[in-house]
C-alpha cells in the first residue's frame, strides 16, 4: 500500500504545483519563472517535470512539491502534507497518539483550546452581542472560529488537563504559564477576553489574539493604583508560532492575492474579518507586531504590490511608516489607503462602498507623503524641510532607479526648483545610510556558495564550465546508449588528461547534488543542434583556464629565478614553456571566437 506522500506525488505533478503560485514558461524539456524565494528580473528559477523537482541558479534554493510548498506557504512538513492531500483529495489517516511528535502535541492542545474557546463563545450572549454591534455576522464567527476566554483563572487549564495534555505541553503551547512572584499551579494566560485564533497557511491553529471583554462591551479604565489589563494579549512565541513570520488570515488571504494582483493590509483581527466579511479577501494583518522583512517576503511570493489600509490615528500613521521602508527595499510597490473614519472595521460597518472607494483612490505613498508635507507647509522653507525630512527617505528607499528618477522630477516640480538640488538631498541621505550601516560579507556554508551555487567540500564555488560539463556527462548517462549523443567515457577521460584536479571535483558530485548540474545544462543546452559541439566547447574553456593558471605560475618562477640570479638555461627553458602554453591559449581563443 502507498504513502499519502507516494499518493500525492502520483497525482500531483511539480508543474501543476509550483504552476498554481508561478507564470511557468516552456523551457525544452523544463518550465522556467521568476524565483519566489529572491528578488530577479530575469528567469533563473528551473522546473522539471520528468525528475519532480526544482532548482534556481540565482539563490540554490532545490527540493520538490513538499519543500516548495513548505517555502512558499511558511509551513512544516506535515503542513505541507496537509495542503497538498486536501489539494490532491488524498485522504490523511489519524495518527496514533504513540506516534505523534511533540510538535503534533502542540497542534492538538491549540486546537482543542480553539475548540473550549468556541464552546465558550456559545454560551455568552453579551460577547456576541459586542460582536454584532462591530457588524461582524455570526456566519463570520464561525468561518474564523472566534471565541470566548472565560473569566476564569484555571478554566482553560482544567479542560486541557482532563484531555490528558501535560502541564509541560500547555507552557510550550502558550496557553498556560507560571506567575512570577507567586509560585504555585500555572494558570491560563487568557481571561475574560475574545479569542481570534491564528492559523498556518495550512490552517492549523498555532496561537491566538485575545481582546478584553467586559459586560458592557466597553475596556473598564483602571484606578491609578491598579495595573491597567491591555486591550490585547497575544499568545507567546513557540515551536510553532514566531510572529515575524506570521500573518494573520494568510491561510484564506494568499490564492485572493494573487488572483487580485495586491495584498490589503490591515492592523486588527476585527479589520480584517470585517473586510473578508465585505468580500476585501485578500486582506491579512500583521497580529501585534510590526511588518517585518519576514512577512515581506511571504507577500512577495504571491504579490509585489501592497495596499496599506491601517488606522487613522498616530500609531497606525507610525506602523505605516515602519511598514512601508522596508518594503520599498524590496522593491514592493506601496500603496496608501485614506480612511474617513479611525479604522477599516468601522468604515465597512458604516457604509463598505465607502472603503471600496477609498481602495479605489488610493495613491503610491511617497505621493501620498509629498502631497501631505506640501500641505501642512506655510513657507517655502518649511516645505523644502519637510519634503526632506518626510519624503525623501522613502524615495531614498525604492528599488527601482526609474521610479526613483520619476519622484525626484515630481518633487523638483512641487517645490519650484532644479532636481540637480533634489538629488543632491538625496545622496547626502544615502551617504548618511551608509555610514551608519555595517559593511559585513556573510558566510555560507553547505552544498551552495553566497552565489547561490554549488561548492565543493571545502566551499570553494564548482567553476561554471565544470557544473555544465558535469550536468552534459549526468544527463546524458540517464539516456539509453542508443539515444546518447555525447561520448561520456572519452569526455571524462580527456577531462582526467586535462587536469586531476578537475576530474577528482567531477568525481566526487554526490548522487543528490547530480541533479541540479542537470538542470543547469538541460536550461542551456536542451534543443541544442550539436550537443558534442557544446561539450567540447566546454572542454576547451576548461583546458584555457588550466593553461592560464599554469602561466601564472611560470611567470611567479620566472621572477624568484631572475631575483635569485638562477641560471639562463633554467630561464629559457621556462620562457619557452611559457610562449608555447600562450600560444596554445590563443589558438583555443581564435577557435572559441569562430
Amino acid at each position: 500500500m502507498s504513502s499519502p506522500v507516494e499518493e500525492i506525488k502520483a497525482r500531483l505533478g511539480v508543474e501543476e504545483v509550483v504552476g498554481g503560485y508561478l507564470k511557468l514558461e516552456r523551457a525544452g524539456a523544463n518550465l522556467k519563472a521568476k524565483c519566489p524565494f529572491h528578488h530577479e528580473k530575469t528567469p533563473s528559477f528551473f522546473v522539471s517535470p520528468a525528475r519532480g523537482s526544482f532548482y534556481c541558479f540565482g539563490c540554490g534554493e532545490k527540493g520538490d512539491i513538499f519543500s516548495f510548498v513548505e517555502k512558499m506557504e511558511g509551513v512544516d512538513f506535515k503542513g505541507a502534507l496537509k495542503i497538498l492531500a486536501e489539494r490532491a483529495g488524498v485522504p490523511l489517516t489519524r495518527v496514533r497518539a504513540q506516534d505523534s511528535d511533540a510538535r503534533d502535541r502542540l497542534f492538538a492542545a491549540l486546537e482543542e483550546a480553539a475548540q473550549f474557546f468556541e464552546n465558550e463563545l456559545a454560551a455568552r450572549a453579551d460577547a456576541r452581542e459586542y460582536l454584532a454591534g462591530r457588524g461582524v455576522l455570526p456566519g463570520t464567527i464561525a468561518t474564523w472560529r472566534i471565541g470566548f476566554a472565560p473569566d476564569a483563572w484555571r478554566a482553560l487549564r482544567a479542560h486541557l488537563l482532563a484531555k490528558k495534555f501535560s502541564e509541560q505541553e500547555l507552557s510550550r503551547a502558550g496557553l498556560c504559564k507560571q506567575s512570577v512572584e507567586k509560585k504555585g499551579e500555572p494558570y491560563d494566560v487568557f481571561r475574560n477576553r475574545i479569542m481570534f485564533p491564528i492559523f498556518d497557511s495550512a490552517g492549523r491553529v498555532i496561537a491566538f489574539s485575545g481582546r478584553i471583554f467586559t459586560s458592557a462591551n466597553i475596556v473598564v479604565a483602571a484606578a491609578p493604583s491598579e495595573t491597567v489589563l491591555p486591550k490585547y494579549v497575544n499568545s507567546p512565541e513557540t515551536e510553532v508560532w514566531r510572529k515575524s513570520s506570521s500573518l494573520y488570515g494568510m491561510h484564506r488571504a494568499k490564492h485572493k492575492i494573487r488572483e487580485r494582483g495586491y495584498t490589503l493590509l490591515v492592523e486588527g483581527q476585527v479589520d480584517l474579518i470585517m473586510c473578508h466579511q465585505a468580500g476585501f479577501e485578500n486582506t491579512v494583518a500583521a497580529s501585534g507586531t510590526a511588518l517585518t522583512p519576514e512577512h515581506l517576503d511571504l507577500l512577495r511570493r504571491f504579490s509585489e504590490n501592497i495596499l496599506l489600509a491601517y488606522d487613522a490615528d498616530v500609531a497606525g500613521e507610525k506602523a505605516a511608516l515602519r511598514a512601508v521602508s522596508t518594503a520599498l527595499q524590496k522593491g514592493m510597490a506601496v500603496k496608501i489607503v485614506a480612511l474617513s473614519a479611525k479604522d477599516p472595521a468601522d468604515m465597512i460597518a458604516e457604509n463598505p462602498a465607502d472603503f471600496a472607494t477609498a481602495l479605489k483612490n488610493s495613491m503610491h505613498f511617497v505621493r501620498f507623503l509629498l502631497e501631505r508635507a506640501l500641505a501642512r507647509a506655510t513657507t517655502g522653507r518649511e516645505r523644502a524641510r519637510l519634503v526632506r525630512e518626510q519624503v525623501l527617505p522613502f524615495v531614498r528607499d525604492i528599488a527601482s532607479a526609474i521610479e526613483r528618477a520619476e519622484f525626484v522630477k515630481e518633487i523638483a516640480g512641487a517645490l519650484e526648483v532644479r532636481e540637480d538640488a533634489v538629488w543632491d538631498d538625496l545622496k547626502r541621505l544615502e551617504n548618511m545610510q551608509s555610514r551608519r550601516e555595517a559593511v559585513g560579507t556573510p558566510t555560507h556554508d553547505g552544498s551552495v556558495g553566497a552565489s547561490g551555487l554549488p561548492t565543493d567540500k571545502v566551499g570553494n564555488v564548482v567553476p561554471e564550465a565544470v557544473r555544465l560539463l558535469a550536468g552534459i556527462i549526468f544527463w546524458q548517462e540517464k539516456l539509453p546508449e542508443g539515444e546518447r549523443k555525447v561520448d561520456t567515457e572519452k569526455l571524462k577521460k580527456e577531462l582526467g588528461e586535462l587536469s586531476g584536479e578537475l576530474a577528482l571535483l567531477l568525481s566526487a558530485i554526490g548522487e543528490g547534488e547530480r541533479d541540479t548540474h542537470i538542470f543547469e545544462s538541460e536550461a542551456r543546452f536542451v534543443g541544442s543542434l550539436s550537443l558534442e559541439k557544446d561539450a567540447r566547447a566546454l572542454l576547451l574553456h576548461l583546458e584555457k583556464d588550466v593553461l592560464e593558471k599554469k602561466s601564472g605560475d611560470i611567470l611567479n618562477e620566472l621572477t624568484l629565478a631572475e631575483r635569485a640570479h638562477t641560471d639562463d638555461a633554467r630561464r629559457h627553458i621556462l620562457l619557452t614553456e611559457l610562449q608555447s602554453l600562450r600560444m596554445r591559449i590563443e589558438a583555443i581563443k581564435h577557435a572559441s571566437s569562430i
